[in-house]
């Protein structure tokens, strides 16, 4: 019998797992430079030429999923998404179904003020770049939302991460909630990301 396809919450146990480290939202990035570079010389495939043609491909293949790895761990955004993977709660493309309508409002009108400060840009890009930095602000504070809620997830809704038990009344109300900052953070940053690259050229880039 052919062995089942892993399920997201396996998967992203596994990219965790691959660094050595436990599911956290809290990770030093520094560190995992560091892991990588050690990667990056135990499975180097010169270190296999001896070995055979077999064992030269499996060092390649290790060091694609290290690469691959990397910036699911040290974006925090996707780190976020990859948390929420891992929990069993893996968000669509779309918006948050369970989203209140106070939110999708807001996020309405996020879209419009974009679109207003884009169509005046090439008169005035000052309002542009306002926005752009307080969607930025947004982010980080949103980001450090899910992060405090991260940790304070309780111990049996951690425990049951990807179980059929997380969906359980009140572990899944912890995650759900996780998941609604996710949205809200995706949402920011797309429409963030949109006007910035559709402003003309020397408006888009903010230290």
């Amino acid at each position: 019998m052919a062995a089942a396809n892993p399920s997201p919450s396996e998967q992203a146990a596994s990219v965790f797992a691959l660094y050595g480290l436990e599911p956290s939202f809290e990770i030093d990035v520094i560190d995992l430079e560091d892991r990588l570079r050690q990667a990056s010389l135990a499975w180097h495939p010169d270190r296999f030429a001896l070995q055979g043609e077999e064992a030269r491909l499996k060092a390649e293949d290790k060091m694609v999923d290290f690469n691959n790895a990397f910036p699911m761990l040290a974006n925090p955004a996707k780190r976020a998404e990859l948390l929420l993977n891992w929990l069993g709660a893996s968000p669509t493309q779309g918006t948050d179904a369970e989203a209140d309508p106070a939110f999708l409002m807001q996020m309405m009108e996020l879209r419009e003020e974009a679109e207003e400060v884009q169509a005046a840009a090439s008169q005035n890009p000052t309002p542009a770049l306002e926005f752009i930095t307080r969607m930025r602000e947004a982010e980080s504070q949103l980001l450090a939302h899910f992060a405090a809620g991260f940790t304070a997830l309780s111990a049996e809704a951690k425990a049951q991460a990807g179980s059929a038990a997380a969906n359980q009344e009140d572990s899944a109300l912890e995650v759900r909630a996780l998941r609604r900052i996710f949205y809200e953070l995706r949402y920011h940053q797309r429409t963030r990301e949109q006007l910035e690259t559709t402003l003309q050229p020397g408006f888009n880039q903010i230290p």
